[in-house]
């Protein structure tokens, strides 16, 4: 479970931008996360355009990284756990 919450946790931190107004679509979420709504901030381009999949994706690689350095030890752990049961 540790680590399909982890790479849960990863995707939605890629997606944040984009992932509310897909599943709601209510324009209320156009752009932004859930953090950004209560903010009353928004995410567009350097051209003022909406933020789509892809640009989300680009956006928020670097929150990512860490996430996914996080989920590199519990996977390690689960492998020797796992090997002890053998």
């Amino acid at each position: 479970m540790p680590i399909l919450g982890g790479i849960a946790g990863t995707i939605y931190i890629l997606t944040k931008d984009a992932i509310a107004f897909e599943i709601t679509k209510n324009p209320d979420y156009k752009n932004r996360s859930i953090g950004k709504k209560i903010m009353g901030i928004e995410v567009v381009n350097f051209d003022g355009q909406d933020v789509d999949w892809i640009v989300s994706l680009k956006r928020n690689i670097p929150l990512a990284i860490g996430n996914v350095i996080a989920i590199v030890p519990v996977i390690g752990w689960a492998n020797s756990s796992f090997r002890r049961w053998l």
